[in-house]
């Protein structure tokens, strides 16, 4: 287990640690009492991470991974599950629950953190309460919920690079029965990087949104609680090709699509940008752009049936859109190809999603507790694609997804000591898909429908050697579905896609959650070993700079994640906490035959020749690690009160500190992608006024300016590095005010 203690303000911060609590099983647990992995972070915690939205997850949460390929909104990885692919066919091997409502893999409703409660981390297979899209784990996150009592919070941030965030939450009661709450979000980054041609800065975003609850208690028994939200993200990107920021590039290099002779040079196609580890210029005759929104509507009502437990039903409706305008070809764009002066892609994913879920939960506190439910979801997704210019295509596509699940989980204590958990779930889906030609081959159609059905489970027994120490083991099965390649053109030209097999994983984890010095310090462990078969994963042959870049989405056959997870928590005393998190995970592919050659990639390195019956490829891939997956990740934080008497302000002081160790971007293993270690330090100092009304926070993030990168591009039309920045590549600074009316 990996746990992260938060509070939202320095009066709080003498809270015990076994205080903390989840939801994301579907009930309120104690986090040391749940026999499996499960980290939780605040909102002060994201906040001295520089953690604002979902890809910033991992600077607080060791066992995620963040899938950002440029392209499409994927949820993280944990333990180095991710899925990286683009079909809107493939979901998510990670589950986003928001207020107990699971999202589609597509949503970027939780992209924005701002006015999140609190992070829940459960790593490790889900399915048997989260279903078909949590065979990697879930993350679930908690927004701030009415109340009866009037109170109003403003947090406003201002930071070196131009960042500008900012939110506003009110609740209070309307009625003696009825409450309401109002949040607001806004969230503005210009991006670290540069377009020197157009003067312009990009891979930023520019986010506001509302979300709006109204919570109705006529009786003690039954309770109503609606919930609004719309929320909606601008960026402007960087070219996918030609154009992007280069870190470095091959001696005389030249464009692979260059139509003139000779071929100009690098510094001719992009003139101005000098290639390094940190340059943040790129040159682009183009801005690419994407954008999102996300707008729904839930009702959750809640009845107390005594005895029975609770009766739930959750009922929500969401639309999500996310346009995008890719720039196939940033520069240059004049005597490339002749004829063409279209070089962008437009693109966009429209989800429309419902949800019905009926539950029953028992009372906590009882000899058996047990959980009852069923799910029905309903996803469709619609995705036009046009390239009018370089490899010119045109189509619609769509993807449709209904399933149901029927779950149900029981605890037993055996003794005072013993206790036996057991879940079951059956699922099942019908999928189907078609894709409609528009150009490139014109006039072909193709379309098909899969139904398919599978059982998900899990067993646990917990062992309490006292009130403060348990040892768990775990055992878990879970299926993420068939899913169809929606990528493979060249075969849905001729005839229907035959749908990829279900990725089924069996996990087994073993762990000791512990608690010493009365409660001041924790110490939890666990071990956990995972094997996947039919693992889903994209991959991108872009070898030939005169094709088009070949992508499919495989089942490429067997992986497998183990490791350790390690964390401490210690209130050394009343004015001093310290914290120490830590994965070590092996993520491995056990197998990957015939696995494709990568940019360049040259005989002496493995790449085989195309056959008759083959295509060039490097072998099985066997004993290589998965993308993005480092096999140790430590994060460390101190937060120190100073004892100064004073009766109107307290201070504080903190610093928090976060490694990597190697990892590749790219399954093929490209030596090219490669992310060399990095460790990055933040430090923080606060002033709180004792009665409670505000707290001031002056912060700097990567103190030591060490730069990192959360993707890496080779390029094979140029022989080049591209890169993309984490938000946190660069040392900033920042103040921030959290103030309390």
């Amino acid at each position: 287990m990996i746990l992260a203690i938060a509070a939202p303000a320095l009066a709080q911060e003498a809270a015990s640690v076994d205080e903390v609590v989840v939801t994301a099983q579907k009930r309120t647990e104690n986090v040391q009492d749940v026999p499996k992995s499960v980290a939780v972070a605040g909102q002060a915690n994201l906040a001295a991470a520089g953690v604002s939205r979902i890809n910033d997850l991992s600077a607080v949460f060791p066992s995620l991974s963040i899938a950002n390929n440029a392209q499409a909104a994927k949820p993280p990885g944990i333990r180095g599950v991710v899925t990286f692919a683009n079909a809107v066919s493939v979901q998510a091997q990670t589950g986003i629950i928001i207020d107990d409502i699971p999202q589609p893999t597509f949503s970027t409703l939780a992209s924005e953190l701002t006015d999140v409660e609190r992070v829940e981390v459960f790593a490790g297979p889900q399915s048997t309460l989260s279903g078909r899209n949590a065979a990697g784990g879930i993350i679930n996150f908690v927004t701030r919920a009415p109340s009866r009592e009037f109170a109003a919070n403003a947090i406003l941030e201002q930071t070196t690079d131009r960042q500008t965030r900012g939110s506003v939450f009110v609740t209070g009661p309307l009625s003696d029965t009825v409450a309401v709450s109002v949040s607001g979000l806004y969230n503005k980054w210009d991006g670290a990087m540069k377009n020197i041609a157009l003067g312009n800065r990009a891979q930023g975003f520019d986010s506001k949104g509302v979300r709006a609850k109204l919570l109705w208690e006529p009786t003690d028994k039954f309770s109503a609680l609606l919930t609004g939200y719309h929320l909606q993200s601008d960026r402007v990107t960087t070219p996918i090709a030609g154009g992007g920021v280069y870190i470095n590039v091959a001696p005389g290099a030249t464009h692979g699509l260059d139509a003139l002779t000779p071929k100009r040079t690098f510094a001719q196609l992009f003139p101005g940008i000098t290639p390094s580890k940190d340059n943040r210029e790129f040159y682009s005759l183009q801005n690419g752009w994407a954008k999102t929104k996300d707008r729904g509507v839930s009702l959750r009502l809640d009845y107390d049936l005594a005895t029975l437990g609770t009766l739930s039903s959750l009922s929500n409706y969401s639309e999500s859109e996310q346009p995008r305008n890719d720039i196939f070809l940033g520069s240059p764009q004049t005597n490339v190809v002749p004829s063409v002066t279209a070089f962008n892609a437009y693109t966009d994913i429209q989800t429309k999603y419902w949800s019905q879920e009926v539950r029953l939960v028992s009372p906590s506190e009882q000899t058996f507790t047990y959980l009852l439910g069923a799910i029905y979801t309903d996803s469709d997704l619609f995705q036009p694609y046009a390239r009018p210019g370089i490899f010119a295509f045109d189509s619609d596509r769509t993807s449709r997804i209904k399933s149901f699940g029927a779950f149900g989980r029981g605890t037993y204590k055996l003794t005072e000591a013993d206790s036996l958990t057991a879940g079951l779930r059956y699922q099942h889906d019908k999928i189907g898909y078609t894709w409609k030609f528009n150009l490139g081959p014109a006039g072909a159609y193709s379309e098909d429908t899969s139904s398919y059905g599978f059982l998900a489970g899990e067993a646990s027994f917990k062992h309490d050697f006292s009130d403060t120490v348990n040892a768990y083991v775990t055992l878990s099965h879970s299926e993420t579905g068939r899913a169809y390649d929606i990528e493979d053109n060249a075969t849905a030209a001729v005839r229907p896609l035959t749908p990829l097999d279900s990725e089924k994983v069996n996990n087994v984890e073993l762990g000791v959650k512990s608690q010493w010095f009365d409660r001041r310090l924790t110490l939890n462990v666990n071990v956990y070993n995972a094997d996947y078969k039919n693992y889903q994963i994209q991959t991108i042959d872009n070898s030939n700079p005169n094709v088009a870049p070949v992508i499919r989405v495989l089942a490429i056959g067997k992986v497998r994640t183990q490791g350790v997870e390690l964390t401490s928590t210690f209130r050394a005393t009343d004015d001093l906490r310290l914290s120490l998190s830590a994965i070590y995970n092996d993520a491995q592919i056990r197998d990957y035959p015939r696995a494709g050659c990568y940019t360049r990639q040259t005989v002496a390195q493995g790449c085989m020749a195309a056959t008759a019956t083959t295509s060039a490829n490097q072998g099985n891939l066997k004993g290589k690690s998965l993308q993005a997956a480092p096999k140790i990740k430590i994060n460390a934080s101190a937060d120190y009160t100073l004892p100064i008497e004073n009766d109107a302000v307290g201070f504080k002081v903190g610093a928090s500190y976060r490694y990597e160790s190697r990892s590749n971007f790219s399954i093929l293993h490209d030596p090219a992608t490669e992310q060399k270690p990095f460790a990055i330090v933040n430090i923080h100092a606060a002033m709180e006024s004792k009665d409670g009304k505000y707290v001031l926070t002056a912060f700097v993030n990567n103190l030591f300016d060490k730069v990192f990168y959360n993707n890496i591009g080779n390029e094979s039309q140029i022989n080049a590095r591209n890169v993309l920045y984490d938000r946190n590549s660069f040392r900033y600074g920042g103040v921030r005010l959290n103030y309390n009316f």
